[in-house]
């Protein structure tokens, strides 16, 4: 059976501010997602938070009947 060593007070303290700092720029780095990914589904012509309701009208635009997409794609690719 392994036992821990004793840590001092300052480390606890330091590891969970630690902790609670790498939280804080995780959600930080997530809330932008979180509202984008609902706003994707807006059946609205602005962004409007929240969505007054939900459509796949942006992805009709951005995939028309398949092929409308491929050739800007393949050109920003062969530019890179």
């Amino acid at each position: 059976m392994r036992t821990s060593a004793p840590t001092s007070w300052t480390a606890r303290v330091g590891r969970f501010s630690f902790r609670v700092y790498c939280a804080l720029v995780l959600l930080f780095l997530a809330a932008p997602v979180v509202i984008v990914v609902p706003l994707a589904f807006s059946s609205a012509d602005f962004l409007r938070f929240p969505p007054p309701s939900y459509s796949l009208r942006w992805f009709n635009n951005f995939f028309p009947g398949g092929t409308g997409w491929r050739r800007p794609r393949t050109a920003s690719r062969s530019a890179s």
